[in-house]
């Protein structure tokens, strides 16, 4: 995945628990051989994405006045 980290797919034990992978191709696989939910993929990359995400929404947290600025200058593009 990205640096080195997995892709961690937590579901219930009755769906085949937990699971981790290490890089795409192992997703693409699971996924086309019906051994990955839609719904588990999807979780777990909204999941991933959120983490990644963090640090800068603790960034504009501390400075919402540049989060206003971005805004406003999206809204003119």
């Amino acid at each position: 995945m990205r640096d080195g980290s997995t892709l961690k797919v937590e579901r219930p034990e009755k769906f085949g628990g937990t699971i981790e992978f290490e890089d795409a191709d192992s997703v693409k696989l699971a996924y086309s051989e019906g051994k990955l939910h839609p719904m588990d993929l999807k979780n777990a990359v909204a999941a991933e994405i959120s983490k990644i995400l963090e640090p800068t929404r603790k960034y504009f947290e501390k400075k919402p006045e540049l989060l206003e600025q971005a805004k406003k200058a999206e809204a003119t593009r």
